[in-house]
C-alpha cells in the first residue's frame, strides 16, 4: 500500500507492421574496367541496393569486386567515353532530412573512336566552328611536335652515351700501352754500359 508505481503488462496485440527478416539485395554488376595492363586482369563492382534488416543474411564485403583477366590484344587503340548512368539507388531513408539517392556512370573503353571533340560542345552559343577546329588541329600538331623533340632528345642522349663510352675505352687503351712502353724503356736506361759488352 505505500508503493509509489506499480507495473502491468498491456499492448500485446501484435504490431501492424512486423519485423520480418530482409536478406541484402545487390544491384547488377557494372561493366568490366579497363584492363591495368597488356594480358593483366580487369575488374567490375557491384553496390547494395537494400541493407538487410531484422535478422536478414548481411551480403559479403568480398562480393563487391570480381577480377577476370583482359580479352582485348595488346597494342588496340582504345577510346575512352562515358558509359550509360545506371538506375537511382534507394532512398537512404525513408523519412526525415539528409535523405539521398545515387546513380552512377563509369568511363568505359571501347574499340571504336568516340564522338568527334567538336560534336560534345554547343557550337550555336556564339563560337566560330572554324576557329574552334583550327585550334584543335594547332594542339594536334604541337603534340606530335612534343613527340618527335623528345624522340629526337632519346637519340641524342643515347648516342652521347656511346661515344663517351667509346672515348673511355680508348683512354684507358692508350694509357695502358703508353705506360707499358715506358716501363720497358726505363730498364734498358738502368742497365749499366760495362754490362752489355
Amino acid at each position: 500500500e505505500d508503493v509509489l508505481s506499480e507495473v502491468e503488462g498491456c499492448g500485446r496485440a501484435p504490431c501492424e507492421a512486423e519485423c520480418r527478416p530482409q536478406d541484402c539485395v545487390w544491384e547488377d554488376w557494372g561493366d568490366w574496367s579497363a584492363c591495368d595492363k597488356c594480358g593483366g586482369e580487369r575488374k567490375r563492382f557491384r553496390h547494395i541496393t537494400k541493407e538487410a534488416s531484422c535478422g536478414g543474411s548481411l551480403c559479403k564485403a568480398l562480393s563487391t569486386e570480381e577480377t577476370s583477366n583482359c580479352t582485348r590484344q595488346c597494342h588496340d587503340p582504345v577510346y575512352c567515353m562515358w558509359g550509360e548512368w545506371k538506375e537511382w539507388s534507394a532512398c537512404s531513408a525513408t523519412c526525415g532530412e539528409g535523405a539521398e539517392k545515387v546513380r552512377v556512370r563509369q568511363l568505359e573503353l571501347t574499340a571504336a573512336a568516340s564522338t568527334p571533340l567538336l560534336e560534345e560542345f554547343d557550337i550555336s552559343a556564339g563560337v566560330d566552328e572554324a576557329l574552334l577546329q583550327d585550334s584543335v588541329n594547332s594542339l594536334e600538331e604541337h603534340t606530335r611536335n612534343l613527340r618527335t623533340r623528345r624522340l629526337q632528345s632519346l637519340y641524342v642522349a643515347f648516342a652521347s652515351g656511346g661515344v663517351a663510352l667509346l672515348c673511355g675505352l680508348l683512354v684507358a687503351i692508350l694509357a695502358a700501352r703508353f705506360g707499358s712502353s715506358r716501363r720497358g724503356r726505363g730498364a734498358f736506361e738502368r742497365l749499366p754500359l760495362d754490362s752489355l759488352e
